[in-house]
């Protein structure tokens, strides 16, 4: 990995010229690792020599004076002792050469054991390992087998070519990851980064590169030995979760507006029945009722035109029936068109039904009003059909002594709740064809139409609760949706505090 820096100490960014050459010149550190070894084996030697010296010179002299009293003897053994001076002098630094030669050869099989391991070790491990020195061209001193695996290049072009691996950086990152290179060599400190690279092949391979710059004895920055890990399929595995985050989000989206788009269908289908209600309604008061009327007074002035008792009692029976028909048919008008509800609001026509539904079926209710504001119209009738479904249920069905509906704004749009304390029915067959549950599919097609939720929880002998939510239009007062209400079941404790105490 070559690069290169400029004059005064300047970084040029610009990659350097090849430079070829047969082997590694030595490092800075290695040389001076060479030198200390050498002048601490010559120091050794000349310390021992010295002291053997100067043991010699004085007690050989002292040794021979002591034992030699003539002088022509005396000068026999001087000239003996010089020669076995210089004989043992021999013979001692070959000695100590001798050691230290040993000492240096088994140095370097340690070195050499050393190096075989660190290669075993950095060539099994799945990266690329180099060594680069801290020259003006930052040459590859070492790199793994693995570089050849990797990109296709062998370790002897990495070595002989040190432009090998810029030019091998992908054109994107090229200028920032080997400006990041520069900054982290001469700031001395560990360094990590990301860049592709392209293989001899043309391939991009993703490298997570960490590296340390070493410092040889003296503290200068010595070598560069870095860790090129592959992580192409963590970029791939991350690149094909963002391609799916986006193909999710527009997935969402779509379905936003498909469900925005269904929600408007829904509605305007919901606003058609109100409307054809209405004139179905106004079709019928305006004719059939009408017509009714006035056989009734027609009858009635033909009773008093009569006076044979049987023809008599026979137009009253005719009266009574164009009376009973007539108070169907307004029952009718008033099922499909609501006045109440559109003059006077939702709590309002719900208070009437129940006043006629408890008179027929005996029991007390309770209507609890927490809403905000009145509900727009076709909120209000939605609510308005599926709460007089379920009151309907239990007018027919529950056999219950006290009812509670309680209405609520909540959730950008109204919730409504509905108990008795009647007979109750089993929850998971709620929606089957058991008489008296017929409108439970009914009700839940309504709340659902509106782009709301339904559920319904009964007990046998704990009575039956009922609990909806229908969505305020686009511009209300709150725009964030009910959450999805749980699975159907006994009611929660603390839905059970909620309920009337029942009696």
């Amino acid at each position: 990995m070559a690069l290169t820096t400029g004059e005064e100490g300047s970084t040029d960014l610009r990659p350097p010229q090849a430079s070829r050459f047969d082997a590694p010149a030595p490092t800075a550190f290695g040389r001076a690792l060479a030198r200390r070894a050498t002048g601490r084996a010559a120091a050794r030697i000349a310390l021992t020599y010295l002291v053997v010296a100067l043991t010699w010179v004085i007690f050989s002299d002292r040794l021979v004076a002591a034992l030699v009293r003539s002088r022509s003897l005396l000068t026999v053994v001087q000239t003996f002792k010089g020669s076995a001076f210089v004989a043992g002098s021999a013979l001692l630094i070959f000695v100590l050469m001798r050691r230290e030669l040993r000492e240096r050869e088994r140095d370097r099989e340690r070195l050499r054991h050393a190096e075989a391991t660190y290669r075993t070790l950095v060539e099994q491990i799945p990266a690329i390992t180099y060594v680069n020195a801290v020259d003006q061209a930052t040459r590859t001193l070492y790199i793994s087998p693995q570089a050849q695996a990797l990109l296709g290049f062998e370790a002897r072009e990495w070595l002989e070519d040190p432009d090998l691996w810029y030019r091998r950086l992908h054109a994107e990152d090229r200028e920032r990851t080997y400006a990041r290179w520069l900054r982290g060599r001469d700031e001395g400190e560990p360094f990590s980064q990301e860049y592709r690279m392209l293989s001899r092949e043309g391939r991009v391979v993703w490298f997570r590169d960490d590296a340390a710059v070493l410092a040889d004895g003296d503290g200068r920055p010595s070598l560069i030995h870095g860790v090129m890990f592959d992580i192409t399929e963590r970029k791939r595995a991350e690149e094909e979760r963002r391609r799916s985050e986006t193909e999710l989000r527009a997935s969402v989206e779509a379905l936003r507006r498909t469900d925005e788009q269904r929600r408007s269908l829904l509605s305007r289908l919901a606003s058609a029945e109100e409307l054809e209600r209405r004139r179905i309604a106004s079709d019928i008061h305006d004719g059939p009722i009408q017509k009714l009327t006035a056989v009734g007074l027609r009858l009635q002035m033909l009773r008093s035109q009569l006076g044979d008792p049987e023809k008599r009692r026979a137009v009253e029976e005719a009266l009574g029936t164009v009376e009973r028909t007539t108070t169907s048919l307004r029952q009718l008008v008033f099922e499909l068109r609501p006045l109440s509800l559109e003059r006077d609001g939702l709590v309002v026509a719900l208070r009437e039904y129940l006043d006629q539904a408890s008179s027929e079926a005996g029991f007390e209710y309770q209507i609890e009003n927490r809403l905000d504001l009145e509900p727009p119209a076709e909120v209000g009738a939605a609510v308005y059909r599926i709460a007089r479904e379920a009151l309907a249920n239990v007018r027919k069905h529950a056999r219950a002594r006290n009812v509670r509906v309680a209405l609520d704004s909540r959730s950008g749009g109204i919730k409504v709740r509905v108990e008795d304390d009647g007979v109750g029915f089993e929850s998971a067959g709620a929606e089957g064809s058991s008489p008296g549950h017929l409108g439970l599919a009914d009700m839940r097609e309504r709340a659902e139409m509106a782009g709301g939720w339904f559920k319904a929880e009964g007990v046998p002998a704990d009575g039956t609760t009922i609990e909806f939510w229908v969505p305020w239009p686009s511009g209300g007062h709150s725009e964030l949706p009910d959450p999805a209400p749980r699975e159907a079941g006994p009611p929660a404790e603390a839905e059970r505090a909620e309920r009337l105490p029942f009696a």
